[in-house]
Order: C-alpha cells, then sequence, then structure tokens
C-alpha cells in the first residue's frame, strides 16, 4: 500500500529516525527510502513529505502487535518520544478523510488507539524525563517543577509529585544543588511542610483550599459547541499549524468542567469524546447548523 504523497497533509516532524540504503533486508521496524540518502549529511533539507507518507504507510500496514513493536522500536531512537508521538497523532489526524477514501478506517482507529496510549505512557513522566531541554543544565530545580506543582488540584496529587521527585533526586544523587545553599531536597521539605499546613486549615470553618471553576451554561445542542472545538483543533494556520494548540482530551475535559446543561448538569465526556472523533461525521452538525470557523476567520480577514 502506497498512500499518493501529493494528497497528504505533512506534519514536521523534530526527529526522524531512519534506515539508509543498504545491501539487506530493510526490518519491518525501520523506516527507509533512497529518497533519504542524503538527509544524513544535509538534515536541514529533510524530505518531510516522503518521510510522512511512508510512515504513514508502515503504521497504517501493521496489525495492533507489529505496530507496537514498531512505535516502541521508534521510541527507543528518539530523545523527545513524546514530541515524536505527538506529531505522529497529528499526522494521523490530519489525513483522515484520505485514509477514509481509501478504505483504512479500521487500520487508522487502531494506530490513533495506540499512539495515544503510548502517548499517554511518557506524559505521566515530568517534562524534563521525557525531553532534553535541560540535558546540560540543572534538572532538579525547584523553579521547574513549580508550575507543573501548581497545575495540579488536589491535595494528594500535590504531596505524591514532590514525594516522587525528592525520591527520584536522592536516588540519583546528582550534583545539582543551588548556587545559594539550599537543597532541592531541604525545598521539597519545606513544600511538604506547607502542604501540611494547608492541610490542618481544611478544618477551619468555611475553608477552601481549591476555587470553583468559571461555568457556562450552554442552551444550544452539544454537537454545535463541540464541532467548533473540533474545527479549532484541525483548523491550519497559514504556517500549517493547527489554530488551537491542544489535545482532544484537554479539550474534553475543559468543555466538562466549565460548560452546563440548562439544568444545570454536566454533559458527558463520552458524549464530547465521541464528536471529537475524526471519523464520527454524523455526530457532527451539518454545514448550514454548524459555527464555521473558516466564515469568522475569513470575516475578520476581510
Amino acid at each position: 500500500m502506497q498512500i499518493p504523497l501529493k494528497r497528504i497533509q505533512c506534519v514536521e516532524f523534530q526527529e526522524h529516525p531512519i534506515s539508509h540504503p543498504k545491501n539487506v533486508k530493510v526490518e519491518f521496524l525501520e523506516i527507509y527510502s533512497k529518497g533519504f540518502e542524503q538527509s544524513q549529511e544535509h538534515q536541514q533539507n529533510f524530505n518531510h513529505p516522503l518521510y510522512c507518507r511512508l510512515l504513514l504507510d508502515r503504521v497504517l500496514s501493521l496489525n495492533s502487535a507489529y505496530l507496537s513493536r514498531f512505535l516502541n522500536y521508534q521510541c527507543e531512537l528518539l530523545k523527545r518520544p513524546y514530541s515524536w508521538l505527538t506529531s505522529l497523532d497529528m499526522l494521523l489526524e490530519f489525513n483522515v478523510d484520505l485514509i477514509k477514501e481509501i478504505k483504512l478506517v479500521e487500520e487508522l482507529r487502531s494506530a490513533m488507539n495506540l499512539v495515544n496510549e503510548k502517548r499517554m505512557e511518557y506524559q505521566k513522566i515530568p517534562r524534563f524525563y521525557r525531553e532534553d531541554d535541560f540535558e546540560v543544565d540543572n534538572p532538579y530545580r525547584y523553579d521547574l517543577i513549580k508550575p507543573h506543582l501548581d497545575k495540579l488540584e488536589s491535595h494528594h496529587k500535590k504531596k505524591a509529585y514532590l514525594l516522587r521527585m525528592k525520591t527520584d533526586y536522592l536516588q540519583n544523587l546528582y550534583n545539582y544543588d543551588r548556587d545559594d545553599g539550599v537543597d532541592f531536597d531541604v525545598q521539597i521539605d519545606l513544600e511538604l511542610a506547607y502542604l501540611h499546613s494547608i492541610q490542618k486549615m481544611r478544618k477551619k470553618k468555611d475553608f477552601m483550599l481549591e476555587s470553583k471553576p468559571m461555568v457556562f451554561i450552554w442552551e444550544g445542542p452539544i454537537n454545535i459547541l463541540v464541532d467548533f472545538y473540533y474545527q479549532c483543533l484541525n483548523y491550519k494556520t497559514e504556517e500549517n499549524r493547527p489554530i488551537l494548540n491542544a489535545t482532544k482530551r484537554a479539550i474534553e475535559n475543559f468543555i466538562v468542567k466549565h460548560y452546563r446543561k440548562p439544568d444545570g448538569s454536566k454533559f458527558h465526556a463520552t458524549t464530547i469524546r465521541t464528536i471529537l472523533t475524526p471519523s464520527r461525521n454524523e455526530k457532527r452538525p451539518n454545514a448550514d447548523k454548524r459555527i464555521s470557523l473558516e466564515k469568522i476567520i475569513k470575516k475578520y480577514k476581510e
């Protein structure tokens, strides 16, 4: 199977491990083409469209067991597997219509599920463990973990995260202490003491640790609301990037958290997830009933 190269909506991969021409049979876990012959010396001229086509061909031709092995093999070759998996997920989503046209819907669904499962594995790992942004810097700095810590809503999640980081630090014993003499583990102890104090304050009357989220009442059909977010995820800017930089799961959680039905009840996450699924066109409104993002942008530019 070969997907037409000219019809593929390409995605740029920051990393693209490939196998160069050789006189042996290429393993099914590798990406290989003579079209990459010059890319080893001239990475700035890397053939991204060809790479995207070969990657789609490989991903959609493997059954679930082999595809899982392929993803594991590729991730082992990468410095930033999470970023690569995110690009692969975007590549599959951008080419849903083309893949449906060549009747590979089941293969597409299986591939997207496996890619997302693999992404979730890496998403559980702190950012500086899954990317190399700080490989020449000190990864055990409190200012690096504080932004992630602030995003965690529950006391138990914060405490578990801090204990995990402190344990990692003590297990590795890297020489990454701060210049001011306050060691990383001491900072963690201070934060844990703070959380312990907060826990005591819970016993006081009218104490509230977490503020209530802002909620909006949606009077219309849920598929119109979710479809607008779906358009935002899939509409591309002139730089060929999605106009809204978010995941489907993030949008799903956002709608559940911030939108309510007229009676005040929450929308079901499964309903939102179904509408956001690219292959479920029948769940989204017809063109004459949707809020057209394209028309809004066109009018804005005029």
